[in-house]
């Protein structure tokens, strides 16, 4: 069943159930709601049949019927979508004598009468049905009398309350702003655990000065209503947010809340400082929230240092932050620290997040065997941070475990040193698992940037499969596509995920990494860089700028397609190779290569130590150097042993100011085996220079090929072209190329 179809099914039977539903009758106000379902990737094919029912009696029905055939972003396709509902609003309004229709960001509101009023929200979450990602918008119509404005006074709430010192279990229903006064007065000394809250309409707070609730451990319900304009003010005070401290078994849910929220220290939008396991579900925070350290859109501080290794979880599901967010350090755009579990579910940040170091889209921090689990969420907002700053986590560190999967960035990321489009800085004893998860946002950084994690280092393993960047990276040095820099015992595993994004920075820098080094374990399979990388300085890779001491690379399947630009040590898949164990099999590079300097290759431009061996891989893309320039490998130092089997390099032009340039290798020192491997003809000799103690074995034949010769599959010997376990095919009298290539994002 196609994604379009399974929307169209959701939607009918989303709105026969929001047309089916009871009205929620309270205070003279009337509520319908009813959901609409988009497809994946916010593509919809059509919204129709919309029925919104104020009563049985005199019931206001809206049809809309749109169509949208192009993928938006999410705030495009809101206005679209409002834009329809107001002409239908004016146009029922003025059949019905209205005065007033205004449309907002995300709301339509009209008078219908002096005493009534109509309002359309557009707020987005996210939702998965049948296994499929989809946006849900809800509209809420509500017909009643003005929110009510609070004038600084307290009232006790109505029965069901008797002492509420005493009461547990008991619900507090609140109709007025003076009751919620009177709630978060009742805070100081009883925290309302097991006891309920009800928030039973909207109400104003007139952004008179309020504390916010002192400690809470129950469930405040808002039953989808709204507290408007809150003033909680206490810039050098601890612990600030609507509620100011959660304790165990708390639950915040269904509230949206205006205003600002200003305090020192563990500041939330709607909790400043949570102790225990807390759940939040369906709130959407547009407070603007401001404070020193720990500060987030919707918590905080989760946990605390010195009891590090509980097993309190904090639960965040579709929830939004709206709100500005600004910190000194600890920063995000959901949770500003957190040393607990951590779960994320179809929620995201909309909101700007700025702040110093550790800033985050969702987190500014993890740590100390905490836990997180992100899925279904996205970051929006423009991330702006120093040091440690990600479009999801500015840091994780110290024996945390973290799963990220079906989650996007989309804000632009800036920040100083460990820049990433999803995490900024990962450290020590850390096991993490992104799936399908992408970066779309520009990543800004001085060094150690990369479209999906800046800087990992010391004893973590790293998993990332289906996920990609597009973003625009802009760095200094270690600048990856993915991954920045990667230091210090490290197993990394790339499978089918790609760079598409422009990469530019100084050195070291790679479509996928930007530097590996000291015992870095990598396999990268089935993934591809189209992404053009320019550097102003050396070590510049297809794939990896530099590969350093100790490790093994093993590249399968996967493929260079952007041009590279740089001075020196440049090739198509890795620039710069020390000491390394690399297995290269089933992949090649087509982009060009230019550089200003020495040491350039169609695959490799410089190894130095151990060995590389290369089977079934090519090169197509034209190279321009000064000397050491080679068709695969433009510089190999003494000491190296080098295996070419089933190797070409088809490439018009290889160029070099002197004599060290061949179609093979540009400068080779060391021991070579070389079976069954081609050059083209008009590249020149196979090998550059070879020195004396140069040793090279051949196997079967290596031999140049005119253009002619090359387009015969009959004149590779040993070459496996069987259509359908053949490792290369050869089509329309072109060039070998490999049968199982990476598709280009």
């Amino acid at each position: 069943m196609t994604n379009q179809i399974k929307s169209l099914l959701m939607v009918f039977m989303l709105l026969f159930i929001g047309a089916c539903a009871e009205a929620d009758k309270s205070d003279g106000v009337n509520t319908s709601t009813s959901e609409f379902y988009l497809g994946e990737d916010l593509t919809i094919a059509s919204i129709d049949g919309a029925v919104f029912t104020s009563d049985a009696v005199n019931p206001l029905e809206y049809n809309v019927n749109s169509t949208f055939s192009e993928e938006q972003d999410a705030t495009a396709l809101e206005t679209a979508i409002a834009t329809e509902l107001e002409n239908i609003v004016k146009e029922k309004l003025e059949a019905n004598n209205g005065s007033e229709v205004t449309i907002g960001a995300y709301s339509i509101s009209g008078m219908v009468s002096d005493t009534s009023k109509l309002t359309v929200t557009i707020p987005s979450t996210i939702a998965t049905v049948d296994g499929e990602k989809t946006e849900s918008y809800v509209f809420n119509v509500e017909f009643g009398g003005d929110v009510p404005v609070w004038d600084g006074t307290v009232t006790e709430p109505v029965a069901p309350i008797a002492t509420a010192s005493t009461v547990t279990g008991g619900v507090y229903e609140i109709y007025s702003p003076s009751e919620l006064a009177w709630v978060i007065e009742m805070s100081s000394y009883h925290n309302f655990a097991g006891d309920t809250v009800v928030l039973k309409r909207n109400i104003d707070m007139n952004s008179l000065p309020i504390t916010g609730l002192i400690n809470f451990a129950g469930r405040f319900q808002g039953n989808r209503k709204e507290i408007r304009n809150l003033n909680i003010s206490y810039e050098s005070e601890d612990n600030i947010g609507f509620i100011r401290t959660m304790g165990s078994g708390g639950q915040i849910d269904n509230l949206t809340i205006t205003g600002i929220i200003k305090g020192k220290d563990n500041v939330g939008g709607f909790i400043g400082q949570a102790n225990g396991s807390v759940t939040v579900v369906d709130i959407k925070n547009y407070t603007n929230v401001i404070g020193n350290h720990y500060i987030g859109g919707i918590v905080g501080r989760a946990g605390i240092e010195e009891i590090a290794e509980s097993d309190d979880t904090i639960d965040i599901s579709r929830s939004i932050n709206r709100g500005y967010v600004a910190g000194v350090s600890y920063t995000g755009g959901l949770i500003g620290s957190s040393y607990n579990i951590v779960k994320i579910d179809n929620s995201s940040n909309r909101g700007v997040i700025n702040g110093g170091g550790y800033t985050g889209g969702f987190i500014g921090s993890s740590k100390l065997n905490s836990t997180l689990d992100i899925s279904r969420s996205t970051n929006h907002g423009a991330v702006t941070g120093a040091d440690n700053t990600g479009g999801f986590i500015g840091s994780s560190e110290e024996h945390t475990t973290i799963g990220i999967s079906n989650s996007t960035n989309r804000g632009a990321v800036t920040g100083t040193t460990n820049t990433g489009g999803l995490i900024g800085y990962v450290y020590n004893y850390v096991t993490l698992d992104i799936d399908n998860s992408p970066n779309s946002g520009a990543v800004n950084g001085t060094n150690n940037t990369g479209g999906l994690l800046g800087y990992v280092y010391s004893y973590v393993t790293l998993d990332i499969d289906n996920s990609s960047n597009r973003g625009a990276i802009n760095s200094n040095s270690h600048a990856g596509g993915l991954l920045g820099y990667v230091y210090y015992y490290v197993t990394l595993d790339i499978d089918n995920s790609s760079n598409s994004g422009a990469i530019k920075g100084t050195s070291h820098i790679g479509g996928f990494i930007g530097y590996t080094y000291y015992y870095i374990t990598t396999d990268i399979d089935s993934s591809s860089n189209s992404g053009a990388i320019t550097g102003t300085g050396s070590y510049i890779g297809g794939l990896i700028g530099a590969v350093g001491t100790y490790g093994a690379l093993d590249i399968d399947s996967s493929s260079n397609r952007g041009v590279i630009t740089g001075v020196g040590s440049i090739g198509g898949l890795i620039g710069y190779m020390y000491y390394v164990a690399i297995d290269i099999d089933n992949s090649s590079n087509s982009g060009a290569i230019n550089a200003t300097s020495d040491h350039t290759g169609g695959l490799i431009g410089y190894v130095q130590g151990k060995y590389a061996n290369i089977d079934n891989s090519f090169n197509s893309g034209n190279i321009a150097g000064t000397k050491n320039v080679g068709g695969i490998v433009g510089y190999s130092d003494n000491g190296v042993y080098i295996k070419l089997k089933n190797v070409h390099s088809y490439a018009m032009k290889i160029t070099g100011t002197t004599h060290y340039v061949g179609g093979f290798i540009g400068f080779y020192y060391g021991a070579m085996t070389v079976e069954n491997s081609y050059w083209l003809h008009d590249a020149g000799k196979g090998f550059g220079t070879v020195k004396a103690s140069g040793n090279i074995v051949p196997r079967g034949t290596y031999k140049k090929l005119s253009v002619g010769w090359y387009k015969k599959a009959a004149n590779f010997k040993d070459w496996s072209f069987n259509s359908s376990t053949g490792a290369w095919k050869l089509t329309n009298k072109k060039f070998p190329t490999l049968r199982n290539l990476p598709v280009a994002p």
